[in-house]
């Protein structure tokens, strides 16, 4: 079905937007090791691959593959920027290699495409940068971060992202289906799977790999303690009941601001300031979907594109809105804090994407800046213990349609880092 969708949509679609509540939250002299955005003028930062929308920030080791950096500067005055990259484990902390381990070429560049805006309210720089390139590209697999950063102070960093390098070496049976645990039949998804090595002279299959699933690209819903609960030299199969479960959850809300000379069905209004400056999509109000019965409405798995209906162009000519996002709840959840999220949030659970509620009016409420296109978005709830949930706020149901990022890791003996070996996406939904 997601498919079908696309074919719907990708002629039309959209992009992200990044909002910032307190100066104070970004820091660009710490490095994050995950996707980030360290200073409020920068918006929008994504990665596509070969020009490709709604694609993955996965490059296959030796191949022609690039990816596409986007981000916008909110400002009239350009700034001149550079990036590196990290190699990093499959826990997300940085390898103990050195540039010289991982990279062919130079170890920082310049990033010497931009563009300024045309006949937008909001004046921004549209940068972009196509990796690997003949400056530099990765000659090894695993988890990399691209950092970029303001060229006269290295440490002042404004964004890092995630993507990965492959060598396809090994082959992935998924199997994604209806929970086995009776209490979760109705709500959750398993993931079993199978991994052929392919003759990959594997010493112990227990400790030398590693398997890390994603839902839906979110980082959050990170499952990587998996052992195979039976092995041979060839075959390795991870068949669980418990520890390889992901709540079903429900199909994405989403709402269009392609065009503001019409409302979409997800838009009750649009209001703009007395100087005319400022633009604000009012979404239609949203309740708990926790007590409806599962409905099979058409998403794009919490991604984004950049579209706009007036333009071809629209990473230039695409204005930035504010969109006002209400969540209907009687009283305050007391299982903890909620936030808006997608990929346009970069699934972050922080004060910019915090919801604040109001007890007078019942309802949550939350206003993000972000780029004219399509999007899709939930409501989660972060607990005490840091646990997310959408149980309360979206439903969770088995038959959901959702994507699954499986990897697969060697620690070979005798190298220094660990090879990324496999990657598959698979899919749920239609049982």
């Amino acid at each position: 079905m997601i498919r079908k969708f696309l074919l719907l949509v990708l002629g039309l679609i959209p992009f992200s937007g990044i909002c910032q509540d307190d100066a104070d939250y970004f820091n660009p002299r710490r490095i994050r090791y995950e996707d980030y955005i360290y200073h409020p003028d920068i918006r929008t930062a994504f990665f596509e691959r070969n020009g490709q929308e709604l694609s993955d920030p996965i490059l296959l080791l030796g191949s022609s593959d690039q990816l596409r950096l986007h981000f916008d500067l909110l400002s009239n005055d350009i700034i001149d920027y550079s990036y590196r990259i990290q190699h990093c484990d499959p826990d997300w902390r940085p390898s103990l290699l050195s540039e010289n381990d991982y990279l062919e070429g130079f170890y920082t560049d310049h990033i010497t495409d931009y563009k300024h805006s045309l006949n937008t309210l909001t004046d921004y720089w549209h940068y972009q940068l196509d990796f690997p390139n003949a400056q530099m590209k990765p000659t090894i697999s695993g988890n990399f971060l691209l950092i970029v950063y303001d060229s006269t102070d290295p440490d002042s960093i404004i964004i890092s992202k995630r993507f990965y390098v492959v060598e396809q070496r090994v082959e992935i049976q998924p199997n994604i289906h209806r929970a086995t645990i009776i209490e979760q039949r109705n709500s959750h998804q398993e993931a079993d799977l199978k991994v052929t090595l392919r003759g990959l002279a594997v010493t112990s299959p227990y400790s030398d790999i590693k398997l890390v699933l994603l839902q839906n690209g979110n980082p959050n819903s990170r499952i990587s303690n998996l052992k195979p609960n039976f092995a041979t030299n060839e075959l390795l199969e991870y068949n669980y009941e418990e520890g390889n479960v992901f709540e079903g959850g429900s199909e994405f809300r989403n709402f269009d601001i392609r065009t503001t000379r019409f409302l979409t069905q997800c838009i009750e209004k649009y209001t703009d300031d007395r100087n005319g400056r400022s633009l604000t999509a009012v979404l239609k109000k949203d309740i708990s979907l926790a007590s409806q019965r599962y409905s099979s409405n058409d998403d794009i798995n919490g991604k984004f594109l950049n579209k706009i209906y007036e333009s071809r162009d629209a990473k230039l000519e695409g204005d930035y809105i504010q969109v006002l996002f209400r969540l209907k709840a009687d009283e305050a959840y007391t299982s903890g804090a909620v936030f808006v999220e997608g990929h346009f949030t970069d699934w972050r659970r922080d004060m910019p994407y915090r919801m604040d509620y109001q007890p007078d009016s019942g309802y949550y409420y939350k206003t993000l800046s972000v780029k004219q296109g399509y999007y899709d978005y939930r409501y989660s709830i972060e607990g005490k213990n840091k646990d997310n949930s959408v149980l309360e706020t979206e439903g969770s149901h088995y038959e959901t349609r959702n994507e699954y990022d499986i990897f697969v890791y060697w620690n070979e003996t005798g190298v220094r880092y660990s090879r990324l070996i496999g990657y598959l996406k698979a899919f749920s939904g239609g049982f």
